[in-house]
């Protein structure tokens, strides 16, 4: 039957007994994003204070990666970190 799908037949991306279930790669940046909360939009240069801030990942690669996980999915991540705190804050939020 065209464009159906029976019931016995697994769907695309499903494995079959004894395969390997298929996964998503991403490849690309993670990041730390630093998001600094301020009163008013800053338009010139000058300081401001930030009246809260939040810390949380981000990059490309590893959002949509992080996406898949979410959503069931069997996820692979390849990016570059640094050998230092934010490097290690990164693999910490991924790994859970």
């Amino acid at each position: 039957m065209s464009g159906s799908h029976q019931a016995n037949q697994p769907h695309s991306g499903e494995a079959k007994a004894g395969q390997a279930r298929a996964g998503v790669l991403s490849v690309g940046v993670a990041v730390q994003d630093f998001v600094y909360f301020v009163d008013e939009m800053p338009v010139r240069p000058d300081k401001y204070r930030a009246l809260d801030m939040a810390v949380v990942g981000g990059g490309c690669a590893a959002t949509s990666s992080v996406a898949v996980a979410v959503l069931g999915g069997r996820s692979l991540l390849a990016t570059r970190l640094g050998q230092d705190r934010i490097g290690d804050q990164i693999v910490a939020e991924l790994s859970g």
